[in-house]
């Protein structure tokens, strides 16, 4: 069994492997044990067998972060070294007249594969060292390619083709083509989106001879997830994940089958790419975005994620349409803010000018002692209500954007009077008072302009989708210079 072949096992079986070799690292010494190791839903459930009779240090409440967890090493079925980190969730023994077993179970998020040499003897040393490196990338060396599973995840387009051929001695020979695969491009690297079955396979491979610009293997990869995950609506988590430099495995990983939440209202559809969206363009610029690792792409990829769980199917109704509705205003003055900084703070001097003003003549009449106490009291609130206003209320600020990014108020308009009409009722603990179908146009109207603010923010141009389930469409303009 090779590592490919444990992240099969896996995707399509909860039958136990063997595990020997195991070392279980802890802050009050090492343990060593045998064990088996078997997927238990979404989550993959290591038990093991201590060799001695000591009893493994106790777990307190507290919350742990993943350096402070566990570090565990083994070897499955014998050939597949790996290492993971986990605290256990279950602690048991067994007493008799002549020994004492005691066992324990850990839940591992993931399987890493121990790429690292190690002898007989040297595999807890092997594992420090993995989990020390953990946080370091992937050194970047022309020649890298990577690869990651996709479970139950299909894509929104494919153009390339798979021509499969079926010969045999007794039949005509016979081809089968299938539009099955999405290709790009972005700095330094070709990509691949290749549906095989439910399945999507991403492919990255270094194209062009390393430059001084080249990012790491690993930030290309994680950064081509995010953007993947943009144009799906659907989380990008890899079911096994795999990094290559120079043929030998740099970085490997396997879970259980990850099931995450999917929404229909992604801004590119099958569609939209047959009428002229560039899906490879649109890839391209996310990714460019989401490589800088700084706090725009951090804030915008939040946003977007938190979206993505707001409008996921399995999110309750007005559940979801609150959280867009909040997501819409964090965007709406995240992208003010990023894009009309310089009018925003002349607009905010002019505001608190204002508000000084009024705050000072307020405070006048409280500290009136001849008024009424409710008088007095009602002045105070006053006060409050102006300390924590602002220059320019949400839609403001929306409107600006818009016109930032040219795009054609009236059809976005629509998206604002449904956050209007949806927000507050909900905010404050009542029903809106609309029909079905209008609050699944407020969830479609919403979701769908969070998609086109956060597409002309990255730079797109193109068809997008504005409300999938009405219908609509609208055309991103070019970036302005």
């Amino acid at each position: 069994m090779d590592f490919e072949k444990l992240a099969d096992h896996l995707r399509n079986s909860t039958v136990s492997l063997a595990v020997r070799d195991i070392v279980i690292i802890t802050p009050k010494g090492d343990f060593s044990a045998h064990g088996k190791l078997h997927r238990d839903g979404n989550r993959i459930e290591l038990e093991v067998m201590l060799h001695d009779e000591r009893e493994l240090p106790s777990i307190g409440g507290r919350t742990y972060t993943r350096e402070e967890f566990w570090k565990i090493g083994g070897v499955i079925e014998g050939h597949v070294p790996f290492w993971a980190v986990s605290l256990p969730h279950q602690n048991t023994y067994h007493s008799s007249r002549f020994t004492t077993v005691r066992s324990a179970r850990f839940d591992c998020d993931k399987i890493e594969h121990l790429t690292l040499p190690f002898e007989d003897g040297g595999m807890r040393n092997a594992v420090v060292r993995a989990a020390k490196n953990e946080s370091r990338p992937v050194p970047a060396t022309p020649g890298n390619e990577a690869f990651a599973r996709l479970v139950d995840y299909e894509l929104v387009w494919g153009r390339g083709k798979t021509v499969t051929t079926i010969e045999n001695d007794y039949l005509p020979k016979k081809t089968a083509t299938s539009h099955d695969t999405l290709q790009g491009s972005f700095g330094d690297f070709d990509y691949a989106l290749i549906q095989r079955k439910e399945d999507c396979e991403v492919h990255l491979h270094r194209a062009r001879e390393e430059s001084e610009s080249c990012p790491y293997m690993q930030a290309a990869m994680t950064a081509l997830l995010h953007a993947v995950a943009f144009l799906h609506g659907r989380n990008a988590w890899p079911q096994w994940q795999r990094i290559e430099i120079d043929g030998d495995g740099a970085d490997e990983f396997t879970t259980a089958p990850r099931q995450v939440p999917q929404t229909i209202h992604t801004l590119l559809t099958e569609r939209t790419c047959q009428s002229g969206s560039d899906a490879t363009l649109f890839i391209r610029k996310a990714v460019e975005c989401f490589l800088r690792e700084d706090e725009f792409s951090e804030s915008l990829n939040h946003f977007l994620f938190l979206a993505r769980e707001a409008s996921a199917k399995e999110t309750p109704d007005h559940v979801g349409v609150l959280g867009l509705c909040a997501v819409f205003e964090g965007l709406v003055g995240f992208l003010h803010s990023h894009f009309c900084g310089s009018d925003e703070a002349k607009e905010d001097a002019a505001f608190d000018e204002v508000r000084v003003d009024l705050a000072r003549y307020s405070k006048e009449r409280a500290d009136n002692r001849e008024a009424q106490a409710t008088t007095t009291t009602a002045w105070r609130r006053f006060i409050g209500m102006i300390q924590s206003a602002h220059a320019l209320r949400p839609a403001d600020k929306f409107q600006k954007v818009v016109a930032h990014f040219g795009l054609p108020v009236e059809k976005l308009s629509p998206a604002l009077a449904a956050w209007r009409k949806t927000r507050n009722p909900l905010a404050h603990g009542m029903t809106p008072s609309m029909e079905f179908a209008e609050e699944a146009f407020a969830s479609s109207r919403i979701a769908g302009v969070i998609n086109v603010l956060a597409a002309a923010a990255i730079g797109y141009s193109g068809l997008a989708v504005l409300s999938r389930i009405e219908d609509q469409f609208v055309r991103l303009p070019e970036p302005r210079s």
